[in-house]
């Protein structure tokens, strides 16, 4: 079986690709285009989605945070961790 690339995104990714002034919203927004090009999805965990409406919601507004969340969810593809993920990653982090 072949597995599907896809590219994982944290907080830091969505603030700069919603925040122009990041240094960093350029390479997100063309690793979002290129992602797009390639059909590989982009991926973040439902945490993750939680940590990146704090930020954008502390730095930028409630209306920009609100609306990136309500836009999320088709810029990328949502994993929900489940209660055996959590307790997996903890095994992980204690090892």
């Amino acid at each position: 079986m072949r597995h599907r690339r896809a590219v994982m995104a944290d907080s830091s990714f969505f603030y700069a690709l919603l925040d122009k002034r990041d240094v960093f919203h350029d390479a997100c927004k063309q690793l979002e285009e290129q992602a797009e090009h390639k059909q590989m999805p982009i991926v973040a965990i439902n945490f993750v989605v939680a940590e990146a409406h704090a930020l954008m919601l502390s730095r930028l507004g409630r209306n920009a945070a609100t609306a990136w969340l309500e836009a999320v969810e088709a810029i990328a593809l949502i994993e929900r961790v489940t209660v055996e993920d959590e307790a997996r990653a903890k095994d992980i982090i204690r090892v």
